[in-house]
This record gives structure tokens, C-alpha cells and sequence, in this order.
């Protein structure tokens, strides 16, 4: 079985490059997709490391798409696709092969838990609607067969749970392990108190509540069965808890009204004023 792993890069810290490097020892293979507007040039000694540089930022779903594509070129069986402040549990490579490797045909894409997750881990794996990018291996045998890709014009934000859709739509199956877990950090969390209870919040900026949002509305339209449950935490909970415990809530929500705006338009892509 042969594995390539991919990262998106936009603006990378040290630490990302040797998150990136260390990939490439357990991994056959490592394709780095910079969305930054300038190259490196870390990566020129590292054998088993495709750097890709575009030069600009395309938002994720684009560079998901270089990364699949150059994948799908090669005779790998599983791509698995990572965020670059995620940190991969490389000591247990091994086990996860083996993993894969008992997986059915059908199951075109199985996922590791993100640190932190509330899951219910009475159970080791699930058959779930919804799993992030980072930490997910899709089986490219599936992606070479089917016309399934990433949704470029949502740029960033729910790219991972539209692929989810289409996988699904198309026959295959999602697995989530919860038994192996990776680093994972979602926005700049904060843990707030209000009334009784803490309340986990992601903290994002106000742009990313822009696609949060504009994206959320665009795909309840696209399928309301699928996007349903999602579209009414994201109305209700997300912005009410946004409004009443994030700082710079007012500038959320203005990012979130044009979100909402620019859905019903049907204006998509990069944010633009």
C-alpha cells in the first residue's frame, strides 16, 4: 500500500515546514500546495516533498484539487489530506496502514479524531455525515472512478463537508475512527463562562464568519436534507453564542450579514469588498 500525504500552506510558520518535513518520513510521499504569495525554497533537498507554489492565495478548495489531481497522477492509494497546524500521530503510522488496509472497497474516505472532539468514544468508529479535512484519507481508487472534487467557489470553509455530500451521493462511505487521534486546532479557541455552563468557542475572525456563514446558506439551498441540522446550528447557536460571548462581535456580525447577503446572491468565491 502506498500513501501520499498532502498540506495546504498559506503563510507557514517554521513549525508547519517541520511538520511538513516530518510527514515525508513515514509517508512515500508529501505534495505541499502553497496558497502564500511568495516560494520557498526549504524544500529543494527533500526527495519525497512535491512543492507546489501559486502564488496567491486561491482559498483551499483550489489547492485540495492540485493536491487530489497529483495524486490521482501517481500510483498511490490513499491521499491523506492535512492542515498545516495539525500534527500527525506518526507513532502510530503502522496501525493506521493496517487500518486501511481492512477497510471495504466502499469506504472511500476514513477519518482520524481531532484532539478535543466531543465525540461519544463508546464507540470506535462511526459512519459519519461530517468529518474535517485534516485527517482524512480518501481512497483514490473511488476518486479516479468518480467525478468528485472539492468545490473550488466556496474557497475555504465547509469545502470538507461538501466533499462529504458528494462521497455519500455517490455511493461511498465515510468511517471516523475515534480511537486514533491527531493535534488539531480549530480558529483561536476560547473557553467563556456564561450563566452556569463553559461554552467552546472557535473563536474565528470575522472574515472566516463571512465564509462561515455565506457558504453554510449557499449549501442549504444546494440540499437542505443534508445541510439541514448544520444550516440551523450555524443560524441560531453559532451566531447567537458569537453575539453574545466572542470579542468584536459587532464586526463578526457585520462579516456575517454580507455572508448571508452575498448566499442569497449567489455570489461565491474570495471575499471582495
Amino acid at each position: 500500500m502506498k500513501l501520499i500525504a498532502s498540506i495546504v500552506f498559506y503563510n507557514p510558520s517554521d513549525d508547519c515546514i517541520t511538520r511538513a518535513k516530518d510527514l515525508a518520513k513515514v509517508f512515500d510521499r508529501v505534495v505541499v500546495v502553497d496558497n502564500s504569495t511568495k516560494a520557498l525554497d526549504v524544500f529543494k533537498s527533500e526527495k519525497k516533498i512535491e512543492y507546489i507554489p501559486l502564488m496567491e492565495n486561491k482559498g483551499i478548495a483550489f489547492a485540495l484539487n492540485k493536491a487530489l489531481d497529483y495524486a490521482k497522477s501517481g500510483d498511490f492509494d490513499f491521499l491523506m489530506t492535512f492542515d498545516q497546524d495539525s500534527t500527525y500521530p506518526a507513532s502510530r503510522h503502522q496501525e493506521i496502514m493496517e487500518l486501511l488496509g481492512k477497510q471495504p472497497n466502499d469506504v472511500a474516505l476514513y477519518s482520524l479524531d481531532p484532539e478535543g472532539s466531543e465525540r461519544d468514544l463508546k464507540d470506535k468508529w462511526k459512519h459519519p455525515n461530517f468529518v474535517i479535512t485534516s485527517g482524512s484519507f480518501l481512497r483514490l481508487s473511488f476518486f479516479r472512478e468518480k467525478p468528485i472534487r472539492f468545490m473550488d467557489e466556496l474557497f475555504i470553509d465547509n469545502v470538507d463537508f461538501e466533499l462529504n455530500r458528494q462521497i455519500l451521493l455517490h455511493g461511498g462511505k465515510i468511517v471516523e475512527n475515534h480511537e486514533i487521534t491527531f493535534g488539531h486546532t480549530i480558529g483561536n479557541p476560547l473557553i467563556v463562562r456564561f450563566l452556569w455552563k463553559k461554552i467552546h468557542l472557535m473563536n474565528h475572525s470575522p472574515i472566516r464568519f463571512y465564509y462561515r456563514f455565506r457558504n453554510i446558506y449557499y449549501l442549504y439551498r444546494l440540499d437542505k436534507k443534508f445541510y439541514g441540522k448544520l444550516y440551523r446550528e450555524t443560524k441560531f447557536k453559532g451566531r447567537i453564542t458569537m453575539l453574545l460571548c466572542e470579542p468584536n462581535a459587532k464586526e463578526k456580525n457585520r462579516y456575517v450579514r454580507r455572508g448571508i447577503r452575498d448566499a442569497k446572491r449567489g455570489i461565491l468565491g474570495p471575499y471582495s469588498d
